[in-house]
């Protein structure tokens, strides 16, 4: 019932083949339940159940396997796993592509290393991939995807043949060589020939998982198959009526992304929704957890006030007090826990804390900074602060689980906000504009710091720096021309800035939600908001999400594919608008 043996394409050339992974017998019925379960539409059809057998009874578990195994139409969001050690740049690599499906349909894969839904090994026996909600009947300590062999060393165009062919099972998409045009080619008896060799099959199970056509579960809604689907594997010419073998895809093409966005809708931005308010800075949005976002700004009287999203509804303004001189700053280092951060009247940096039951009073860090301030979390229980001093140079604070450290000196003259960013445990990296516009960077490595780098440009705006994964590193900022301008950091080198076009007005704010994903807003000349966002391969261009806003923007993600920004609007209030 599943392929064991490599399949070459001929003499001459050796591509492995995908065998589609197959659940034993017994588990056919109770996998067929779960898909229904998870998603309705998976039940099988009377015309279907026709086309296949005009007559007689077909048995229970042979009827099981023609239940679809397709996740709900509203998305699918995956966590990945890997089997044994694998290293964090391969990681990084096998799952990019992964999400290139994220790219036509809503479907988003997430790393984990806790109970992941998706087990990846690269140890076993060829390219297999278990189909759909299969996967969920296959035991924790057990893959449900295997890429034989791949490392950093494969080349790219297998990475897009093999990866994402196989996370098309995974989805829920069988193999396009099932459908009737192509079945029509074979012929039968060399099938089952050909297949009793090779993986073992009988003659039934060859004209069930071969000759079969099931044009309901195709890949492609078209009239006719689509031979360079990239769900559409070789087919030696030997088993071939017309002599001619099937070649099969090499990527996601045309068609595939047209089905699979029907299959897997992608979702879309909601409208602005006034949260009410009167405030007097910049908000700042931080999430802690699925489905939960606080909120932090200035208000008239210069307090502190605070709004959340508990999942289900916004709780009302609440004022947490103080007077405060600059953007309040959030981080979170762990579940039901916020610490903010922000300017007061003697110029030093005051704190206050959500511990999951209540607030702690305000707290004042000492310093004089001129700036505003970028927190970042490493890790459980550690905080770093930085901000301009009265010298102009870059000043650092940090909370190291048990207590505060004092205000060091990173030296530097800079003549922005810094902005710092964490892609891994001890490992923080820190941006400033200096005295000749060009963009600065200091780096600690777990050790000591690193001494000041110029990474040139000419920018005009506080630079906004994300990472998407281990020693990966984007920042932006504005250009001279006022168009949006990226450097990127990809583990060995800096890339060249860029210009991302468009032509904007505020700071930028860049989140990342996944892996190679990074999503960028700024506020344009008309005072909308604007869009751009990396997917993995190219730039989208920049979209107007509309809306007339007086602030720059901050932006959290809380989920794959889940988007929130957050501005002040005309009236002073503040304004939510979010894509999920």
């Amino acid at each position: 019932m599943k392929k064991t043996k490599d399949i070459t394409q001929d003499s001459s050339s050796h591509v492995i083949s995908c065998s589609l992974k197959m659940l034993p017998e017994e588990q056919w019925i109770p996998a067929s339940e779960t898909a229904i379960r998870i998603n309705p539409a998976n039940k099988t059809h009377l015309r279907q159940l026709r086309q296949i057998i005009p007559t007689g009874v077909i048995p229970p578990p042979h009827l099981a396997l023609l239940t679809s195994k397709r996740w709900p139409s509203t998305g699918v969001n995956l966590t990945v796993g890997f089997m044994g050690t694998v290293a964090a740049a391969l990681r990084t690599r096998i799952i990019s592509h992964m999400n290139a499906w994220g790219q036509c349909c809503n479907a988003r894969f997430t790393e984990t290393n806790v109970n992941p839904q998706v087990r990846i090994s690269l140890t076993g026996n060829g390219y297999w991939s278990y189909l759909g909600t299969d996967i969920l009947l296959i035991p924790a300590n057990q893959a449900t995807m295997n890429l034989q062999g791949f490392s950093m060393s494969t080349p790219e165009s297998e990475y897009h043949r093999v990866v994402r062919h196989e996370t098309g099972h995974t989805l829920g998409f069988p193999h396009e060589h099932m459908r009737s045009d192509i079945v029509a080619r074979i012929d039968p008896a060399k099938a089952k020939a050909h297949f009793l060799a090779s993986d073992g099959w009988d003659a039934a199970m060859t004209t069930a998982q071969v000759l079969t056509p099931l044009n309901s579960s195709a890949l492609i809604a078209t009239a006719l198959a689509d031979p360079n689907s990239i769900m559409c594997y070789w087919l030696p010419a030997s088993i071939m009526k017309d002599n001619i073998a099937v070649a099969g895809g090499t990527d996601i093409d045309s068609q595939d992304a047209q089905f699979a966005g029907t299959v897997y809708p992608l979702n879309h931005w909601g409208g602005y929704e006034s949260l009410g308010g009167i405030i007097t800075t910049a908000p700042h949005a931080v999430c802690w957890g699925p489905n939960r976002i606080d909120v932090f700004a200035r208000g008239t009287d210069n307090a502190l006030y605070h709004k959340w999203w508990d999942g289900h509804a916004w709780g009302g303004w609440e004022s947490l007090g103080g007077i405060i001189t600059s953007d309040p700053v959030a981080v979170s280092w762990g579940a039901n826990r916020i610490d903010v951060f922000a300017k007061g009247t003697d110029g030093a940096v005051y704190h206050r804390w959500w511990d999951g039951s209540h607030w702690g009073g305000w707290e004042s860090l000492g310093g004089v900074i001129t700036s505003n301030i970028s927190a970042v979390s490493w890790g459980p229980n550690r905080i770093d602060l930085f901000a301009r001093g009265t010298d102009n140079a870059m000043y650092h604070k940090w909370w190291d689980g048990h207590a505060w450290g004092g205000w060091e000196s990173l030296g530097g003259i800079i003549t922005t906000d810094p902005s710092a960013v964490c892609w891994g445990p001890n490992r923080i990296d820190v941006f400033a504009r200096g005295t000749d516009n060009a963009l600065y960077h200091r780096w600690w490595d777990g050790h000591a710091w690193g001494g000041w780098e110029s990474l040139g440009g000419l920018i005009t705006t506080n630079p906004s720096a994300v990472s998407w994964g281990p020693n990966r590193l984007d920042i932006f900022a504005r250009g001279t021309d006022n168009a949006l301008y990226h450097k990127w950091w990809d583990g060995h080198s800096w890339g060249g800035w860029e210009s991302l076009g468009g032509i904007i007005t505020t700071d930028p704010a860049a989140v990342c939600w996944g892996p190679n994903r990074i999503d960028v807003f700024a506020r344009g000349t008309d005072n909308a908001v604007y869009h751009k966002w990396w997917d993995g391969s190219h730039w989208g261009g920049f979209e107007s999400l509309g809306g007339i806003i007086t602030s720059n923007i901050s932006a959290v993600s809380w989920a794959g594919g889940r988007l929130d920004i957050f501005a002040r609007g005309t009236d002073n209030a503040m304004y939510h608008k979010w894509f999920s």
